[in-house]
């Protein structure tokens, strides 16, 4: 009995693609800015906190 088409050939790829790479890599380099951008406001928003508490 013949294997129907879809199971006939499976590729597994063994590394990922140049193109694949190039695009996990900006993946997490705006992940990382992201994180650095959400850092930043955090330090600013308690610092303002601070100031608030400090002025009173």
């Amino acid at each position: 009995m013949a294997k129907p088409p879809h199971t006939k050939h499976i590729r597994i790829a063994s590394r990922p693609t140049a193109r694949r790479r190039d695009v996990d890599d900006k993946d997490a380099e705006r992940f990382r800015l992201r994180l650095t951008n959400d850092q930043r406001r955090a330090d600013l928003a308690l610092q303002r906190q601070l100031k608030e508490v400090w002025e009173l």
